[in-house]
């Protein structure tokens, strides 16, 4: 009797005030004990097929191997689209490799032509007068005065 009220109580005040629940909660047991599961049903229906998925070479998503000379976007080399086509997405790049050794030095290349001659230049300024030079020796022969032998007498 008691489990009763107590079970009224209870359902008159969650329907009085649904705003309003309370921070705990009351277990009264209703019931026996718990019942032991129940054997396992027949297996349900087949389902329907799946879509055909796609190839891994079929890069143009259309489901035909085209371009088995290469010209096509699903095309080999060896004239199949097999798993041998398949790309996978682009690796990340790699590190810089160290750099190789300096070669040899190659042989000197013939002369080149000559060039074309430059144009000519301005003349230069003119030099300073140079000293005077020692007199020289008396001369023979006819003098401006016209003796004709000896020392001109000037």
């Amino acid at each position: 009797m008691i489990k009763y009220l107590l079970g009224l109580i209870l359902v008159l005040f969650l329907t009085a005030s649904c705003d309003s629940l309370p921070a705990f909660v009351i277990n009264l047991p209703i019931g026996g004990d718990r019942a032991a599961d129940g054997q396992q049903g027949p297996p349900g229906a087949a389902g329907v097929d799946g879509e055909r998925g796609l190839d891994c070479w079929d890069l143009n998503r259309t489901g035909i191997c085209e371009g088995q000379d290469r010209s096509g976007p699903d095309g080999a080399p060896d004239g199949w689209c097999d798993a041998w086509d398949c790309q996978g997405p682009a690796g990340e790049p790699g590190t810089n490799g160290t750099n190789g050794v300096d070669g040899v030095d190659g042989t000197d290349g013939q002369d080149g032509a000559d060039g074309r001659n430059g144009v000519v230049g301005r003349n230069g300024q003119d030099g300073q007068d140079g000293s005077d030079g020692e007199d020289g020796q008396d001369g023979s022969g006819p003098c401006p005065n016209g003796n004709p032998h000896g020392p001109c007498d000037g």
